[in-house]
């Protein structure tokens, strides 16, 4: 079976878990929702981080257990942090 990002989905939206939940997440958020086929049905962040069950009114959930709520076959995940930190931050997440 392909990756999500390869799957034809016909008219159905491909879901999206946006990783992070401040401001370049909302911003995120903004574009895939009004610009693109994705349907964002989710943020996480690392569990330290987790200060806040929603964001635009959907659920902030612990980075670690994202792959059980939301499988990696029908969900994507976009990393949405700032690059203050040399994307070292961005890697570090993309590796979790």
């Amino acid at each position: 079976m392909p990756p999500p990002w390869q799957r034809d989905s016909g008219d159905a939206a491909r879901k999206l878990v946006v990783v992070g939940a401040g401001e370049s997440a909302e911003i995120a958020y903004e574009y895939f929702t009004h610009d693109s086929p994705y349907e964002v049905v989710a943020f996480a962040v690392e569990a330290q981080y987790l200060d806040r069950k929603e964001v635009e009114g959907l659920p902030v959930v612990p980075l670690d257990e994202i792959a059980e709520r939301y499988p990696p076959d029908d969900h994507l995940a976009f990393v949405a942090v700032s690059s203050t930190q040399l994307n070292r931050l961005r890697r570090r997440l993309f590796d979790a």
